[in-house]
């Protein structure tokens, strides 16, 4: 899936248009960190760099794991030869957790612990933009770093959830659950 040139022409003076087609050939189909989409968009950043730059494109394509030492070699060879450009792609192996759709919910429960409001978690896809309904379902939602649970306890407003907010909770007798378990 490779650009139109005159979408990601670095040398021509941006348009609103030009802008608006590049970010849309980098932003879709969605890519999470690590996906095969993620390593195309590298892909593609590399041949617009070659191109643009006018890097030969060697026989085999410069992919390199970060930190072996040819992606070194590669690094430290970009600022001793700064009259012949390079380009390069360096993999890593991030570790992520990911969305689940399996039984996610997000409730407010009453005493008898009965949801008495239940969040729709995923999202709608804005009608008007085509791009945004088509992959309304691809990533799901989730929270980051968190384990797998249920959690169930008092609902407490933290403000913007800094130091200070959760000292306040703490002084005022209402945040130290919160703190400790930050």
């Amino acid at each position: 899936m490779s650009a139109p040139a005159q979408w990601l022409n670095c040398t021509s003076i941006p348009s609103t248009a030009s802008a608006l087609n590049s970010s849309r050939h980098y932003a879709n189909p969605p890519h999470l960190a690590s996906s095969t989409e993620d390593f195309q968009d590298a892909l593609d950043v590399l041949s617009f760099f070659q191109r643009e730059l006018g890097i030969s494109a060697p026989s085999t394509n410069p992919i390199f794991d970060a930190g072996t030492p040819e992606s070194r070699r590669a690094t430290l060879s970009a600022t001793s030869t700064l009259e012949h450009p390079s380009a390069w792609v360096d993999v890593y192996y991030p570790v992520l957790n990911t969305g689940n759709t399996d039984g996610i919910s997000l409730s407010i429960l009453d005493s008898d612990n009965q949801p008495t409001w239940t969040a729709d978690l995923l999202e709608d896809g804005n009608p008007g933009d085509e791009t945004a309904a088509k992959y309304k379902h691809t990533i799901p939602p989730w929270h980051g770093m968190s384990a797998a649970g249920e959690a169930i306890g008092q609902i407490v407003y933290a403000n913007y959830g800094t130091k200070d907010d959760y000292d306040q909770l703490v002084e005022a007798g209402n945040g130290e659950q919160s703190n400790r378990r930050r």
